[in-house]
């Protein structure tokens, strides 16, 4: 599967518009995604929803309130939409210590996709 990044990265994000909740190295992780406007790349800790993990690109993330991650790796996550159709979400993150999963607005407006918010409701 390509990712789109190239075999092996340095990575060095800031995300200073973004809160997120870090692993405690418990069981107990979030499920669901965070939309996030201020985010500029999709991140997850769920090793499980990778089918195929490139672990050469690496990096850090930095965060609005000063907690730095590393990133073990980059792909892309299938999801099943609500129409059951198969979607796909590439260039997403792994970072093991997030307990949230994050999805970027920003990065999907950058995309293939359409991000809409018309009386309330967001349409991706």
């Amino acid at each position: 599967m390509s990712d789109g990044f190239c075999s092996k990265a340095a990575v060095d994000i800031n995300e200073t518009r973004t809160c997120v909740f870090l692993n405690n190295g418990g069981k107990d992780m979030l499920n669901g995604w965070c939309l996030d406007s201020g985010a500029t790349h999709h991140m997850t800790g769920h090793r499980e929803l990778f089918s195929d993990l490139n672990t050469s690109v690496r990096g850090l993330v930095r965060f609005g309130n000063a907690s730095r991650v590393e990133i073990q790796g980059v792909s892309s996550i299938v999801f099943q939409a609500k129409n059951s159709e198969h979607r796909v979400l590439q260039g997403v993150y792994f970072i093991p210590a997030l307990h949230n999963s994050i999805m970027s607005l920003g990065q999907l407006d950058e995309g293939e996709s359409k991000v809409e918010i018309d009386h309330g409701i967001l349409r991706i």
